[in-house]
């Protein structure tokens, strides 16, 4: 949740302390909490919407997660090709 909402984490979390907290379990790590955010704070209207936003969050975590992986790979790679 703090990957994908950072500083707004607060806001989709609400008062919950704990898991059973955060409302009905959609699967895949989406909860109550998070699609009543997306439909109160980012004009989520259908369930396709809330389905849409989250795909787009989980998509700009992988690609931080693979540019990242990248730029240590091709470091290291340099590194090899200088010895």
């Amino acid at each position: 949740l703090v990957r994908a909402y950072g500083t707004r984490a607060p806001r989709v979390l609400r008062a919950a302390r704990c898991g059973a907290e955060l409302g009905q379990d959609f699967g895949g790590g989406l909860t109550e909490a998070e699609a009543r955010y997306l439909a109160e704070n980012e004009w989520a209207r259908t369930a396709d919407d809330v389905l849409w936003r989250r795909s787009q969050l989980l998509c700009q975590q992988h690609l931080c997660l693979f540019s990242s992986w990248k730029a240590e790979a091709y470091a290291a790679v340099a590194q090899l090709m200088r010895l």
